[in-house]
């Protein structure tokens, strides 16, 4: 019984790994549409275009990074886990590719390469997901949280 809640506990966690860092990396790679690109609000009197310049206008420039190597390190330590872990779940089988990737060329799949299946559901599968789950949460411990940034 200790054992089953143990396998039952790990699932759990890397289900909840692969909800948050997958979706976080789909949002971030998700081509927008139309629909979900802002407006811009409308130029009031006090807003003259020709006054104020623009964030590519000759003499300005976009802030500096000004993160630390270890910052930069720390971050992108942390997308790399988010893209592993988003790519093992949708590449998973085709039912998971379909419902997460419209285009699964924008993500780097070659979508032949998915096992058309409804996912493999056998104890060794398990385990070796298990372990997957474990090394997982070993890479994510190693980010020091406290380096990441707000994004």
């Amino acid at each position: 019984m200790n054992r089953t809640k143990q396998i039952l506990a790990a699932l759990l966690a890397c289900m909840m790994l692969v909800s948050l860092f997958g979706c976080t990396w789909f949002r971030k790679h998700q081509p927008t549409t139309q629909a979900e690109t802002p407006t811009e609000p409308p130029v009031t009197d006090e807003q003259d275009p020709e006054k104020t310049p623009g964030p590519n206008a000759p003499g300005t420039s976009e802030p500096a990074d000004t993160r630390t190597d270890a910052q930069k390190a720390a971050d992108e330590a942390f997308w790399a886990l988010d893209e592993e872990l988003f790519l093992d779940y949708v590449t998973s089988d085709i039912t998971s590719l379909d419902q997460w990737c419209e285009n699964p060329a924008n993500f780097g799949i070659d979508e032949s390469t998915v096992p058309v299946t409804l996912g493999e559901f056998t104890e060794e599968a398990n385990n070796l997901h298990i372990e997957q789950c474990y090394k997982w949460l070993e890479k994510l411990d190693a980010i020091d949280r406290s380096l990441l940034s707000d994004q």
